[in-house]
């Protein structure tokens, strides 16, 4: 064998090695923490966009308590504040998911700059190669597969965002429209919760809850697309939202259950009394 073949089969088995010892999924600089400006900027993305999630399925757990008896014991005992809650709740998932996919800033942080980074067709070509995948630490028998997913992640990336959101014809618009189209429903919402309007009543152009759900829950994907593409590893959305889900549901089921049980001891004394229920 050559050299330069002898040196080409060490650097593949220098490579394979690392992804051997990879312990999970995720690039040794993503374990450990010394990551490039760009991985933090991919990481801190998508901290925010399962902050977004985590806020919505706060909310989405309140109203589904509130169905029950929960609505009448916070009514008897006038536990107003609970509006107070629903409301930063929803306005953190809103103007959050709203603003990772906003316009480029240089304090901002947004898919819209990772859209700009793969305007880059070098970067394309590196982000979808064996070897990006390799020093990302995936598992050998993986490698493949995760090639295959990261282009598509890519595909679908390039597809929904753009690095510039504009009408105007001569500027790039998405292949894929859903987000835009979003965007375009939540604004008014988003301006009238940014500027803290909160107190007024949404007309009858306000978006409804499954836009929002949507659009809260398309911001997560993206950014989690990206955060796999960039840092080899990040909790899968659909995982991240069933657990939010579930912690939220539990803890919202404790936090009801005093007031639940004063309201029906409550009611149960007056009913003794001969005092209709309210």
């Amino acid at each position: 064998m050559t050299s330069s073949g002898t040196s080409e089969l060490q650097s593949v088995e220098a490579a394979l090695a690392r992804a051997s010892s990879a312990a999970r999924f995720g690039s040794p600089a993503a374990r450990s923490g010394s990551l490039t400006d760009d991985e933090r900027y991919v990481q801190a993305l998508l901290a925010r966009a399962q902050g977004a999630m985590r806020s919505w399925e706060n909310w989405e757990a309140i109203n589904e308590a509130l169905a029950g008896e929960a609505a009448s014991a916070v009514d008897w005992l006038g536990l107003t504040a609970l509006g107070e809650i629903r409301m930063a709740l929803a306005r953190d998932a809103v103007l959050t998911a709203f603003a990772i996919s906003d316009p480029i800033k240089p304090d901002r942080l947004t898919l819209c700059r990772v859209a700009r980074w793969l305007e880059d067709p070098e970067l394309r070509i590196r982000a979808s190669d064996r070897q990006w995948i390799i020093d990302r630490g995936c598992p050998v028998s993986l490698i493949g597969f995760e090639q295959e997913q990261n282009r598509k992640r890519l595909e679908r990336l390039r597809a929904l965002l753009v690095s510039e959101w504009s009408n105007l014809p001569t500027r790039p618009q998405p292949i894929d429209r859903q987000l835009l189209q979003l965007r375009t429903i939540l604004r008014p919402t988003r301006d009238q919760l940014a500027h803290a309007l909160d107190s007024r009543t949404f007309d009858q152009e306000a978006p409804s809850i499954d836009e929002i759900r949507r659009f809260v829950r398309l911001s997560l994907d993206l950014a989690t697309d990206t955060a796999l593409v960039w840092l080899g590893s990040a909790v899968p959305a659909e995982n991240l939202r069933t657990d939010a889900h579930e912690r939220a549901r539990n803890f919202w089921r404790h936090a009801f259950a005093a007031p639940i049980d004063t309201w029906r001891s409550d009611m149960a004394r007056r009913r003794g009394a001969g005092i209709a229920d309210e």
